[in-house]
């Protein structure tokens, strides 16, 4: 948990990224007055509307800077963790060491880094909520199987009320929420509600799935879907994949032969689906907790089948291993870990220790791609300042406004709407580079410092890369005794990291220095910084061995880690 936030805090970024804008783009069209028909209507597959709230939320009270997203987010998944646990001392009489390491397990699954994606993008609150809401739901039933089973709550529907709410919150988050209807109607039969109770279930889900019809266009072609159908094994491989990846980073596998971590997928699928069946034909085979956590395994695997259905098309087996979709992988084999647990006899010692054994394997397994999710974050952040910098700029045209926004050619409206508001960052984003005028004495290795034979300025600072930055400026020598080529850029132990030729003829400095009228004074270049620090940079005389600073300097923070 603490690197996962750790993470999100140290690349977090202001900047609204792909489906973000979209939100900008109802509110132009509704005149800063969307209806309801805008808050449900249609985005690619989904209808987000719990995302359009807190979208708009983020803009209109928090600024739009993605603070209040990504706080969110982080507390979805914390108030998921809660519920697991509060349900689990419900329900279950576990000893302490039992439950404080199947709650370490929990806060693993639910905070891995390996779904870096969801913690740092803040339209995918939708995407964590729409998991939370699932779980919700199942919990929500087996309180209201509890009480309708004991005779105290047969005209209580409270949760039953819950459960239904939580279902409809899944699915006015994203289209796999829809999967939540039919755990619910699941769970009806397999918790033996009573038949009115059943009968308001079945009618809420019909009723939630026309409402979600209405209107409805398929981003896929029907005969796509028919074609995925038709190959329920591609399917299931899909599906393997999608889980599997959570403790095999090398997913997909490419062998005839599966993998280990495919083997165990696949036979953790069978059981979980026979499980199922043979709790809605044999009764009182599981506890009602039990089966509320068969219905939790239900939600995920139907959710990566649906996935399947629509994505195989795109990029087959790879588009299992989206990053994002590793938040349900992990909910799912949490609560696979609480089903095993309520099901083993804990007392023998040695039981517990393998366990524990097990546990520490897999998540340092699992933890093998932490440094690499910790570069996507990192890049992401670069991404998004270079694109909001360029639209600050007013380089629409610039290839890293594509970054940012998929329809580049539609982004100049929207970000004139974002900034005629005073939403977003405030300007240029320099929390990676910033230039600082105040400068301190420096030093370059292997020349002598005169900080009296020239004139010169940094112009400019922006984020280039992960690692780098376009830096531009001028340098004049104030004598006719030697012409100067290059400058050097140098740390504040005074190491060279690099140099920019003088290249360009500046009429602003013609302009203030007549002598300088044909002279090359420009200077610019991409300058790769070693890390975190201070840079100076000196207009270098070759002949004599001098250097002279040019005034300013740049400090680089937030340098990449991983």
């Amino acid at each position: 948990m603490a690197t996962t936030i750790w993470m999100v805090v140290r690349t977090y970024s202001p900047v609204l990224f792909g489906d973000q804008w979209e939100l900008i783009r109802t509110l132009m069209r509704s005149h800063g007055h969307p209806s309801l028909r805008d808050f449900w209507a249609q985005h690619n597959e989904h209808r987000i509307l719990t995302g359009r709230l807190l979208g708009f939320a983020d803009l209109y009270i928090f600024g739009g800077r993605n603070i209040s997203l990504l706080t969110e987010i982080v507390a979805i998944q914390f108030c998921h963790v809660v519920l697991f646990l509060v349900v689990i001392r419900r329900f279950e009489s576990l000893a302490p060491a039992v439950y404080i390491t199947l709650a370490g397990f929990l806060i693993y699954c639910l905070f891995s880094p390996i779904q870096i994606e969801n913690f740092i993008w803040g339209f995918q609150t939708v995407f964590v909520l729409t998991s939370l809401a699932a779980t919700a739901a199942c919990m929500a039933a087996v309180f209201h199987a509890r009480r309708a089973g004991s005779g105290e709550g047969t005209d209580n529907w409270g949760f039953l009320f819950l459960a239904i709410v939580a279902a409809f919150v899944a699915e006015a988050s994203e289209a796999h929420g829809l999967v939540t209807w039919g755990v619910l109607l699941f769970l009806a039969f397999a918790l033996r509600f009573p038949r009115r109770d059943k009968a308001v279930v079945s009618l809420a889900a019909a009723l939630a799935i026309a409402l979600y019809a209405i209107g409805f266009q398929a981003s896929d072609p029907p005969q796509a879907m028919i074609e995925a159908v038709r190959h329920p094994e591609r399917i299931f491989h899909f599906v393997v994949t999608y889980l599997g990846k959570s403790w095999d980073s090398h997913l997909p596998n490419a062998s005839a032969w599966p993998a280990v971590s495919e083997s165990l997928t696949c036979l953790i699928i069978v059981a979980t689906l026979a499980s199922s069946a043979w709790s809605l034909w044999r009764p009182g085979l599981f506890s009602p907790f039990q089966v509320a956590l068969l219905g939790n395994l239900l939600f995920v695997l139907g959710s990566a089948a649906m996935t399947a259905v629509g994505r195989l098309r795109l990029g087959g087996l790879q588009g299992a291993t989206a990053i994002r979709y590793q938040t349900p992988a992990l909910v799912f084999w949490a609560s696979l870990a609480i089903l095993i647990t309520t099901l083993v006899d804990w007392r023998p010692p040695q039981r517990l220790l393998v366990a524990q054994v097990t546990v520490l394997i897999l998540t340092l397994a699992g933890g093998a791609p932490w440094v690499e999710m910790g570069r996507v974050a990192e890049a992401r952040q670069a991404v998004e300042e270079m694109g909001w910098n360029a639209l600050v700029e007013g380089r629409f045209d610039d290839p890293a406004v594509a970054d940012i926004f998929y329809e580049p050619n539609h982004l100049k409206p929207l970000f004139l709407y974002l900034r005629h508001h005073g939403w977003g960052p405030g300007g240029e984003i320099t929390s990676f580079a910033r230039l600082q005028h105040e400068t301190e004495p420096s030093r370059i290795n292997g020349h002598r410092v005169e900080p009296q034979a020239c004139l010169g300025h940094w112009d400019r600072v922006r984020r280039s890369g992960l690692r780098s930055v376009s830096v531009g400026g001028w340098a004049l020598s104030p004598t006719a005794g030697q012409v100067t080529r290059r400058v050097a850029f140098a740390s504040n132990t005074g190491k060279i990291i690099g140099y920019a030729e003088l290249s360009r003829v500046r009429q602003d400095v013609a302009d203030q220095y007549p002598a300088a009228r044909k002279l090359t004074t420009g200077w610019d270049a991409n300058l790769s910084v070693p890390g975190e620090g201070v840079y100076h940079a000196f207009l270098l005389f070759e002949d004599t061995g001098v250097a002279c600073p040019i005034g300013g300097e740049l400090r680089i923070r937030h340098f990449p880690v991983f």
